[in-house]
């Protein structure tokens, strides 16, 4: 009779159930730690979007006011260009709307936003009726210091010193 007997090799060609067990747990961990810096990339990437889209619409708003400012005049009805000044409110008179009158603009802050109103001057003789006054939200979830968002000086450009207590 013929024996047959099957010899062992010497180097065995597979990997053992605890090789593939700690592989897998190997690349378990690796991706697990690399989602995590993933997911915590993109919450910083959005928080900074936000911040950057803030200061974009602050620079625009801001934009805009001194704009208005700038070309503020006299009322329609002979007032003086501000009417009223204070810490968070500024109230002044401007052609914004390109008609023959001045409109009443009222920048103002309201709980954490920064809004604008508008009165349109309207009669004979001019008045400014404030129950008519359109209010816009300019910028939400505003910080206003405890002195307020308007600080008036003096004289010249010297923001160095200390602001008036009322102007």
């Amino acid at each position: 009779m013929l024996s047959y007997t099957k010899q062992k090799n010497q180097f065995s060609s597979g990997f053992t159930l605890i090789e593939i067990m700690l592989t897998v747990g190997i690349i378990l961990i690796i991706s697990l730690a690399l989602s995590a810096v993933i997911i915590n990339f993109s919450f910083i990437s959005n928080f900074i979007y936000a911040r950057v889209g803030s200061q974009s619409e602050i620079q625009d708003v801001f934009s805009r006011f001194l704009n208005e400012l700038r070309r503020s005049t006299a009322s329609s009805n002979g007032a003086y260009v501000i009417e009223s000044a204070g810490t968070s409110s500024l109230v002044f008179f401007s052609d914004v709307l390109g008609s023959s009158n001045t409109e009443r603009i009222r920048y103002y802050t309201e709980n954490v936003s920064l809004k604008r109103g508008l009165v349109i001057a309207s009669g004979s003789p001019v008045f400014y009726d404030v129950g008519t006054e359109t209010n816009s939200t300019l910028i939400k979830n505003l910080f206003v210091a405890s002195s307020g968002i308007f600080s008036y000086y003096e004289t010249g450009d010297d923001s160095s010193s200390t602001p008036l207590a009322y102007p």
